[in-house]
């Protein structure tokens, strides 16, 4: 009971971070953008080497204060999306058939393209699974390093030892992992099946800049 309220208020909380900042970037992001063409029309007429001082003064502080209400709307947004019960959901309709753990260590300032991208990966597993598995537990874990975030999905059916990627999603989650310059790397067996994920952060502070 305890948790389910707990999740409310997190999941109300995320709602209302993305309410302030849709507010953010349509009132003010709106009106700082307008403020610096309309200096930047000024400087263009104006002929007092004074004045043009201090506008150039005025649109170098327009200009950070926009860099900083991007950043931040940015922050909100990535905030927004609550990675941990989008995988309850993921799992929820598998609980009669399969015993599921979860194993969760990351901050909440993970980014948003790798939380889509972890979502997207247990989506297309848990299907498969559902599918093909003979087996009776699954274990995720999503963990994050200092360089790195890490996302493993594990179930304990027997596999083929080759897998026919084209017919299982596989190139879907391959495609996710590369488009964050990840590795990802599945594996079959009598032991079952497992796909293990990481994301490299650097490459995704690259991606924001």
């Amino acid at each position: 009971m305890q948790r389910n309220q707990d999740y409310e208020i997190y999941l109300a909380t995320l709602k209302e971070r993305n309410r302030i900042a849709r507010e953010i970037h349509d009132n003010v992001g709106h009106m700082l953008t307008r403020s610096i063409l309309q200096l930047g029309a000024l400087s263009v007429i104006n002929k007092d080497e004074t004045v043009g001082e201090a506008i150039n003064d005025l649109s170098g502080t327009l200009n950070t204060a926009m860099t900083s209400i991007r950043s931040s709307v940015h922050d909100l947004h990535d905030d927004s999306i609550a990675l941990k019960p989008a995988v309850e959901d993921c799992i929820r309709p598998l609980k009669d058939r399969f015993a599921v753990s979860c194993d969760y260590d990351f901050s909440e300032r993970m980014s948003r393209d790798v939380k889509l991208c972890f979502i997207g990966v247990i989506k297309e597993a848990l299907s498969n699974t559902a599918k093909h598995s003979d087996g009776d537990s699954i274990k995720i874990i999503i963990r994050e390093h200092p360089a790195l975030y890490q996302l493993s999905i594990a179930d304990n059916g027997s596999c083929p030892e080759k897998i026919d990627e084209s017919g299982m999603g596989l190139a879907n989650m391959r495609e996710r992992a590369a488009s964050l310059n990840g590795n990802i790397n599945i594996t079959s067996g009598s032991k079952g099946f497992r796909i293990f994920l990481s994301v490299p952060k650097q490459n995704l502070t690259e991606r924001r800049s």
